[in-house]
């Protein structure tokens, strides 16, 4: 269980440290170009930004959170950056906490997410940032390619699917 929060910190380090745009601005900021998706997104965010158990949030505001990133991507189908917040909720389920989510309930989504938004713009570091950080985190729970079938983290490779190569320039 700590490995599992160990990794979920490390996401949440790299991606405010290395991508700034992930870092949490004034409730004016405009991500998309469409305002109801936009607005969706700020306050999934301000669902987010309370969900850490570690500080005091709780985990139904990741639940919450990721209904309005969902709504946010309804919303506006292109819209990358809420794809990438969608699967960093869906990991954020993932602390040792009793109303955690399992890794064979939240890594499927979260995967999903990851790769629609590498997919919706290649360009957005973001996006690689969070499918970077979720083969990491595959890798170091025995969940990946390599993992070790009697790993009590496995997930079939089958539900995950491969990790999707993306060019580095």
């Amino acid at each position: 269980m700590k490995k599992r929060s160990l990794i979920v910190s490390y996401v949440v380090l790299t991606s405010v440290f290395i991508c700034p745009s992930l870092a949490q601005k004034g409730p004016s900021a405009v991500y998309s170009q469409n305002p109801e998706a936009n607005a969706l997104f700020l306050k999934a965010r301000e669902y987010s930004g309370k969900s850490d158990p570690r500080t005091g949030g709780k985990l139904a505001n990741a639940r919450e959170a990721i209904k309005l990133f969902e709504q946010a991507v309804q919303k506006d189908p292109s819209f990358a950056l809420a794809y990438v917040e969608l699967s960093r909720a869906w990991l954020s389920l993932g602390y040792s906490d009793p109303d955690g989510a399992t890794n064979e309930e939240i890594l499927p989504p979260a995967r999903a997410a990851a790769v629609k938004a590498v997919e919706l713009d290649p360009k957005l570091p973001e996006a690689h940032l969070g499918l970077a950080s979720l083969s990491t985190m595959l890798i170091s729970t025995g969940t990946g390619p390599n993992a070790n079938t009697n790993s009590r983290f496995n997930c079939s490779r089958t539900t995950l699917g491969p990790m999707p190569v993306t060019p580095l320039i």
